[in-house]
């Protein structure tokens, strides 16, 4: 179908801009967080280590794991975005 083409495509395409953007993670310097669902079909948990491990000059770094969550994190949780965020701010 149509919609899984697209999405196929999509995963393609970031697979690609990830790769682009690796060298860069060390260049970040703000407070970061990272938010992810330990049950991601589509992103694997295990990039939670690999962001953990390139992020070296944040001025902080945060996880939040959310147990039984999928990939659609800011469409099923956006309360928890929303808190990320403010708290972000008041760093």
């Amino acid at each position: 179908p149509a919609a899984l083409n697209h999405s196929l495509g999509e995963l393609e395409r970031a697979r690609e801009q990830t790769t682009l953007l690796a060298p860069d993670l060390a260049k970040i310097r703000c407070p970061v967080v990272i938010i992810h669902g330990d049950v991601d079909e589509l992103v694997p948990y295990a990039n939670v280590a690999y962001m953990q491990r390139e992020i070296t000059g944040a001025a902080s770094l945060h996880v939040r794991t959310l147990e039984k969550q999928g990939h659609f994190v800011p469409w099923e949780r956006p309360d928890t975005i929303r808190d990320a965020v403010r708290e972000l701010a008041r760093e």
